[in-house]
């Protein structure tokens, strides 16, 4: 049992603690191994984008060990991407009831609550993550998507400047701050925020997208061909991209189109 567990083979090691349980049915040590084991196993399988199969996991880790803090945050996480919102905020909200200190359940639980459009709850979360974890760079970028929602513009650029200087490398905050500019139509910074997003994600065809809808708007037509070519290079399925190099978006009297 031992070796399977040090090769990190799980769903063996999983195997065998449930036959050893069905003998020794109040061992508390290995409930406690097989709800790591389900956890660890529903986290490979998250990562894999496997979330109907995490939730059997984690049903099975909470069942064994009902304080488990992390495996109602990683269920509530899987319950979201099936988009589940309620099934997710009970999860987050008993994870956050284990511990209250835990920012990352606050932080989750108002990505479920945006996804509801229930932007003041979301905001509220995301304040509470800030003030729990005030390094956090994601729970200032997802405040400030909130309040882009809102077409609060002004305060999303501060929160994306605020998850920007905790995290210089953070190219989604810098995408976002992009688009924020673009609404107040400010191009040239929208531009300046989608170029830093490109160089430190060069594969981000959205950003792409983003920075020739800029040029456009700019009347900077070639530009933002290149742009709009660049991303359909990056996705072919950039529908968004196909129709704005088209000659409705696009003067058709540009050499080479």
């Amino acid at each position: 049992m031992g070796e399977a567990y040090r090769k990190r083979d799980d769903a063996t090691a999983l195997e065998w603690y449930e036959k050893a349980l069905s003998r020794l049915k109040d061992d508390s040590d290995l409930k406690q191994e097989i709800a790591e084991t389900c956890y660890n196993i529903g986290d490979k399988l998250d990562d894999e984008k496997k979330y109907s199969d995490v939730l059997r996991y984690l049903n099975r880790a909470i069942e064994l060990k009902a304080d488990y803090t992390w495996a109602y945050n990683l269920r509530g996480i899987a319950y979201r991407n099936l988009k589940d919102y309620p099934h997710a905020i009970s999860d987050y909200e008993q994870a956050i009831l284990l511990d209250p200190s835990y920012a990352t359940a606050y932080n989750n639980r108002g990505n479920a609550y945006r996804d509801l459009k229930d932007y003041p709850h979301a905001i509220s979360d995301y304040e509470q993550a800030i003030l729990l974890d005030p390094s956090d760079a994601t729970a200032y970028n997802n405040r400030g998507n909130a309040y882009a929602d809102l077409k609060d513009y002004p305060h999303a650029i501060s929160d994306y400047e605020q998850a920007i200087q905790l995290n210089p490398s953070y190219a989604t905050a810098y995408n976002n701050r992009g688009i924020a500019y673009a609404n107040l139509k400010d191009y040239p910074h929208a531009i300046s925020d989608y170029e830093q997003a490109i160089q430190l994600n060069p594969s981000d065809a959205t950003a792409y997208s983003n920075r020739a809808e800029a040029y456009r708007l700019q009347g900077e037509y070639q530009f933002a061909l290149r742009d709009f070519s660049y991303s359909l290079k990056l996705r072919d399925n950039d529908a968004w991209s196909y129709g704005s190099r088209g000659s409705e978006r696009l003067p058709a009297c540009l050499p080479g189109f």
